[in-house]
């Protein structure tokens, strides 16, 4: 059996949750950490946790432009918390 050399999507939203990844991925995550292009991937990856509760705001009643508002000032704070503790 050969090892994969990229995770795939269920072990990549796992991996975005907190999950680790198969020993053999090793090289993949650390190109993921401190590779090229290293800092959008962590951005990304840091918002993927949020995106149901992006979702619910526009759950709540009210016109579309408040439901957007409050989903922009969860985006900005959750990627003010991403690039902090990058």
């Amino acid at each position: 059996m050969t090892a994969r050399r990229r995770p795939n999507p269920i072990q990549w939203l796992g991996y975005c949750f907190g999950r680790t990844l198969p020993h053999s991925m090793q090289d993949w995550v650390r190109n993921d950490l401190v590779g090229e292009w290293a800092v959008p991937r962590h951005l990304i990856r840091g918002m993927v946790p949020f995106l149901p509760i992006f979702a619910a705001f526009f759950l709540f009643p009210g016109p579309v432009w408040l439901n957007a508002s409050m989903t922009l000032l969860g985006v900005i704070l959750a990627m003010f918390y991403s690039v902090a503790y990058m």
